[in-house]
């Protein structure tokens, strides 16, 4: 049972009177804190990256698509862990494709990217799995409660991407043509 998130046991056992927003407050632990000083860092290096190196240099089509894919690929083992607490070889498994598939534009970068953009790519690099680890950690000893705000923020970081990238930036674009 220890395995199991907090969030998971309570509704098991129906024993949370408590609101949602005081069984967030109650249930914070270093885990969370901690998880979310690592989500925030990775989210202020996404910021960075794209104001600093992305709008400078513009992104093809395969990064336009690629980085939404990304962030879709972070978003799946949070969701898994939201609806399957239970389930660590899914959130576990979940995880590992999302660190490995992230790196598959490393090869263009190498050409496409600078030194700085490389070095800061490294930085989320070493994040990513730190997040996954500390979100279960939490999940595990706070409970599933703070889960939906991460989800919210992927999700509306995954629209900006599509629709910046793929609507807005694509008129500019052609506009100048």
């Amino acid at each position: 049972d220890s395995c199991l998130p907090r969030g998971y046991q309570r509704r098991v056992n129906g024993s949370n009177d408590n609101s949602k927003g005081e069984a967030l407050v109650e249930n914070l632990n270093l885990y969370t804190l901690l998880f979310f000083v690592a989500f925030g860092a990775q989210g202020l290096l996404l910021v960075a990256d794209e104001i600093f190196f992305h709008y400078r240099r513009g992104l093809p089509a395969w990064e336009r698509w690629g980085h939404p894919l990304d962030t879709l690929t972070v978003l799946l083992p949070f969701i898994s862990l939201f609806l399957f607490p239970e389930n660590l070889f899914l959130f576990a498994g979940l995880a590992l494709i999302s660190t490995l598939f992230v790196t598959k534009d490393e090869w263009v970068h190498n050409e496409e990217c600078g030194p700085g953009e490389q070095w800061l790519h490294s930085l989320l690099f070493i994040l990513h799995p730190v997040v996954f680890y500390l979100g279960y950690l939490a999940a595990r000893d706070s409970g599933v409660e703070f889960l939906p705000l991460v989800m919210t923020a992927l999700v509306l970081f995954m629209i900006y991407q599509i629709f910046y990238w793929n609507v807005y930036e694509n008129r500019k674009s052609r506009a100048r043509l």
